[in-house]
């Protein structure tokens, strides 16, 4: 172990002096979840995609919209 504190995005915002909000919030599944307990409509709610690629690969997000809607 190296001794840092782990990195999360609320301190890499903190950081950066980008302005965000917490919401804590029960575990959740899938969007229409996530949505009845955020109180937005769904087809209001913006979706992130965050992925990881191993070593050399790659993957475009054209190839991750290829696989349809989550």
């Amino acid at each position: 172990m190296n001794g840092l504190a782990p990195i999360g995005p609320p301190e890499v915002l903190a950081s950066r002096g980008v302005p965000f909000r917490l919401h804590e919030h029960p575990d959740v599944t899938g969007p229409v979840e996530i949505c009845a307990v955020s109180g937005v409509p769904l087809e209001r709610a913006v979706r992130t995609l965050a992925f990881a690629v191993p070593g050399a690969a790659t993957a475009s997000t054209g190839e991750l919209r290829a696989e349809g809607p989550v």
